[in-house]
């Protein structure tokens, strides 16, 4: 298998090559619905070796023209098909073989796979101009032509059939696609396509100053989860993408400094100078470090898949470009425990959850416990402690709570709970922190 992989790729590069003497020329391309020219053909090999015109090959005969190379195997395999799928045709059918390889390597291959010269089949080597009317980068390479001089097809190996022969002579041949080569194409310079044609792509960029910051995820009906397709983030960094996966496909809570551990020989290019981060670098400033250390990222599936799942592919193009591992693990540090909540509770008046703030009121409706806390991670200072329910309790209630204070107050929030009849204790707490390691 090795082998023949070898193989084909070392064809591919020679017809890349060669296709660069395919150079733009006057002669009009043909297409399907073309008529063919009334050229003369030079270098024939099989016939009486004179030159012979294109038109007398189709003059009340059908006509395919196989466009080949030695170094083809598909090319070969279509050659042996031909000779023997041909022969019931040979009296309404003529098959021309075009090569742009010298006539000794042609006639060689020849007498090395046993294809024997039909009286119907002319061959043409050290060809320059039938390529130029009928361009090609990949072979097989075939053309059908009806009795009337009139191309009615394009195709590959796969076409070349005893019923395809049979429609082209009957006159009645069609085939639902073209064989369009991209005489672009190069293999050896980067991939790129149309954004309406691709069925999978993820992409790293550079960062791009002529953009703000920022992302965008898609989100399709929960079964019971949430499935998503896409999400692009644009100058954005390393930890900000990071975390955005824990937090939205993984259910892990918002940016939290105080529950991240970097463990790894370069924390710089996770952490931006910031008070936040407690990562403050006098010999780089804030703009330095984002045009180094943020970039571009997408990623888009064929079709919508499950949060974990989708949050999975979205680490793993991290950790395979950054070269680092990254994890949930429980950890041990100071927080807040809830181990009782008021006795008597306002019942929900509607079942439509929502919490909204009012200058210095919070109004909370048909909530639990546990939406409270992560209203509180969520909003109460940029590095909260964590807070842990240990009360069992799932009831649903509403809660409007006052206070004469800056409300993102974590303390103050905590102390507005308190005189509210839940019990709240400072203490040593088990909680999931971000682990970032080389």
């Amino acid at each position: 298998m090795k082998k023949s992989i070898k193989y084909m790729i070392t064809c591919a590069l020679i017809i890349l090559e060669c296709s660069t003497n395919s150079v733009a020329q006057s002669t009009k391309e043909l297409h399907v619905g073309d008529r063919l020219p009334d050229i003369l053909l030079q270098n024939v090999y099989h016939g009486n070796g004179q030159p012979i015109r294109l038109k007398s090959l189709c003059k009340g005969k059908a006509l395919l023209i196989s466009f080949w190379a030695t170094w083809c195997i598909p090319c070969i395999r279509e050659m042996q098909t031909l000779d023997s799928i041909s022969l019931p045709f040979s009296s309404k059918l003529n098959l021309l073989t075009v090569n742009y390889q010298d006539e000794i390597t042609m006639s060689k291959l020849f007498n090395d796979a046993h294809i024997r010269p039909l009286a119907n089949r002319t061959s043409v080597s050290s060809d320059t101009l039938m390529r130029k009317y009928l361009p090609y980068r990949f072979l097989p390479h075939n053309v059908w032509v009806d009795s009337t001089g009139i191309i009615v097809g394009i195709t590959g190996e796969e076409a070349v059939t005893k019923e395809s022969l049979q429609n082209l002579i009957n006159g009645h041949l069609t085939f639902k696609a073209v064989k369009r080569d991209s005489m672009t194409f190069d293999m050896l310079k980067p991939y790129h396509d149309d954004d309406s044609s691709f069925t999978y792509r993820s992409i790293i960029g550079k960062f791009d100053p002529k953009l703000n910051s920022g992302n965008v995820k898609d989100r399709y009906d929960y079964k019971p989860y949430y499935l998503r397709k896409k999400y692009f983030a644009f100058n954005s960094s390393l930890l900000e993408i990071i975390w955005y996966a824990y937090e939205h496909f993984f259910n892990f809570q918002d940016v939290n400094y105080k529950r991240l551990r970097i463990i790894t020989k370069d924390s710089a290019r996770f952490l931006a100078p910031s008070k936040f981060t407690g990562f403050n670098n006098p010999h780089i400033s804030l703009n330095d470090w984002v045009a180094q250390n943020c970039f571009c990222y997408e990623i888009t599936l064929p079709t919508p898949v499950s949060d974990t799942v989708f949050g999975q592919m979205v680490l793993e193009d991290m950790h395979r470009n950054f070269k680092f591992h990254s994890r949930i693990e429980q950890t041990e540090m100071e927080g807040w425990v809830i181990s009782k909540m008021p006795k008597k509770l306002d019942l929900p008046k509607n079942d439509t959850l929502s919490i909204r703030i009012y200058k210095e009121e919070i109004d909370a409706r048909d909530i639990t416990l546990n939406d409270l806390i992560d209203f509180m991670e969520d909003n109460c200072g940029h590095q909260p402690d964590p807070i842990v329910n240990v009360t069992g309790d799932n009831r649903y209630f509403d809660l409007h709570l006052k206070s004469g204070d800056r409300i993102y107050s974590m303390s103050n929030v905590i102390k507005m709970l308190i005189e509210a009849g839940f019990k709240i204790e400072r203490k040593k707490v088990t909680c999931n922190a971000l682990i970032l390691s080389d």
